[in-house]
């Protein structure tokens, strides 16, 4: 008499379908760590544990220290310095030459006198504190970069795939959640009704049994 399975068929059916679910699942867990290691990789290269750091990756010079150090200017920035450099060195060129020319049309002759001399002179200086300048501007943006290539990359290290595995765990624990709750309901036990009847019964037979005592005073 006790109780059974509310229903078999129901039983046999959701465990048929929090299998499927869990397979796709895990299925899907399985991609989303697939999908983490390859964005790690593609990131960092490959670990070599002698050196304690990574190679190959399109970050991975970045996450070396050194890399913050700034001795001088390279790539672009060099370019940009050197491009600079010329331009003011032939607008230098061009201004002193102005003025000479201007200055032996006025009758002071091929020789620069003293005060022709001075302009030059400054001229020339301005140019080389214009061009110390240019190079301190260039080697602070190059340090700036570093530094925050450096910042960037070892976020990105830190954080690289987290989002992927996340999802991964998280499907595998819907997975199991979703087969514990199938199987649980569908092994929910329903008392018989041969208990259920007897039950009645008892109850009326104990009703009576009161009455009686009652009459019995």
């Amino acid at each position: 008499m006790g109780s059974s399975a509310q229903d078999p068929a129901t039983q046999a059916a959701s465990s048929k379908a929090a299998q499927a679910n869990n397979d796709v699942l895990t299925q899907n867990a399985a991609q989303n760590q697939t999908y983490a290691n390859n964005t790690r990789s593609s990131l960092f290269g490959t670990y070599d544990p002698v050196t304690n750091s990574y190679s190959g990756g399109s970050e991975s010079t970045f996450l070396n220290p050194d890399s913050m150090t700034t001795k001088d200017l390279s790539g672009t920035f060099l370019n940009q310095y050197n491009n600079e450099t010329n331009a003011l060195a032939k607008n230098t060129k061009d201004a002193v030459g102005t003025t000479m020319q201007n200055l032996a049309s006025r009758g002071m002759g091929a020789t620069p006198a003293g005060f022709a001399a001075d302009q030059e002179r400054k001229a020339y200086e301005d140019q080389a504190t214009t061009q110390g300048n240019d190079y301190a501007a260039a080697l602070a943006a190059q340090h700036a970069e570093a530094v925050t290539n450096f910042n960037n990359a070892t976020t990105n290290f830190a954080n690289s795939g987290t989002g992927a595995q996340s999802s991964a765990l998280t499907a595998q624990g819907t997975a199991a959640g979703t087969d514990t709750s199938l199987y649980s309901t569908a092994s929910t036990q329903k008392a018989s009704p041969w208990a259920t009847a007897l039950g009645a019964v008892a109850g009326a037979a104990g009703g009576a049994g009161s009455l009686m005592t009652g009459i019995k005073k």
